[in-house]
């Protein structure tokens, strides 16, 4: 889902063996994994973070979530919570 007033999003993928980020443009919801990314390896949990900017200044993150690689596909799914004034 969207967030109103953002006009990027930055997913943050890291783990013992692997640290990316990639950013998208508004209208954009998914994210299919890079090919150009190291694999993701079974067994190992990896930290999922996505942020919402506007003008280059952050309105929404998620609450950071851990994912365990299984031996099949997995679908990840990330909520975005408003950042006040405020926070940090």
């Amino acid at each position: 889902e969207e967030v109103d007033g953002a006009d990027t999003y930055t997913v943050y993928i890291s783990g013992l063996d692997v640290r990316w980020q990639r950013t998208l443009s508004t209208g954009t919801t998914e994210l299919p994994y890079p090919e150009n990314e190291p694999s993701l390896s079974i067994g190992v949990a990896y930290e999922v973070l996505v942020t919402a900017s506007s003008d280059n200044e952050q309105v929404a993150v998620s609450i950071p979530k851990t994912i365990n690689v299984s031996d099949t596909a997995q679908r990840v799914e990330i909520q975005l919570a408003a950042r006040t004034n405020d926070a940090q």
